[in-house]
């Protein structure tokens, strides 16, 4: 019975972003490693049309700013990706070989991972909170939810109808985007460790 009682809850935990990782790291430790990435973040966001705040804050709830982060089911690098969705990325993606990618590349992650986020704000009309419950679940849960809830605004529906993982999940990476403003030119930014 006190499984039934913990595996939700640690659940939840996890996805607040209290993974081993982050139970040692504070926020500005987050913060600063996930900076680093800002030079091949702001390749990738452009690459994919997606605004780089919202991609470093991913980064930052997904990996925390680390390249070599592996989850439980399988999700790796920086973005977190799933072997799938990062083969399916790379297949739509030119010049790009699906069979021989290196997940733990932080080049390869942060343009797959920038590619599926662009996909998603495309699907949800750039509605960053819809986009990302996407990137968390898949497309066809936050699809049904937005039918459900015509006329509502993206964190209306994810708030009202995901479940409390994934509404953690897309408070948390939306709250993050104020950790990473828009640089200016020539603003120097410290190289990746």
């Amino acid at each position: 019975m006190l499984l039934f009682v913990l595996v939700p809850f640690a659940a939840l935990f996890l996805a607040m972003g209290a993974h081993p990782v982050g139970l040692i790291d504070t926020d500005d430790e987050i913060r600063a490693r996930t900076e680093t990435w800002r030079p091949l973040a702001l390749i990738a966001a452009t690459e994919a049309g997606v605004p780089v705040d919202l991609l470093l804050a991913l980064v930052a709830t997904e990996s925390s700013g680390r390249p070599g982060a592996q989850s439980g089911s399988g999700a790796m690098g920086l973005t977190q990706l799933m072997p799938p969705t990062a083969k399916g990325a790379a297949a739509r993606l030119p010049g790009m070989d699906p069979d021989g990618l290196d997940y733990f590349d932080p080049a390869l992650n942060l343009r797959l991972g920038a590619a599926v986020l662009g996909g998603e704000m495309r699907t949800f009309n750039e509605d960053a909170a819809l986009a990302l419950a996407a990137y968390h679940r898949g497309a066809g849960e936050p699809a049904a939810w937005q039918r459900e809830m015509k006329g509502r605004s993206g964190i209306e529906v994810v708030r009202e109808r995901a479940p409390p993982v994934t509404r953690a999940y897309v408070e948390r990476v939306l709250l993050r985007r104020r950790w990473f403003p828009a640089k200016r030119p020539g603003a120097e930014v410290p190289a990746p460790r």
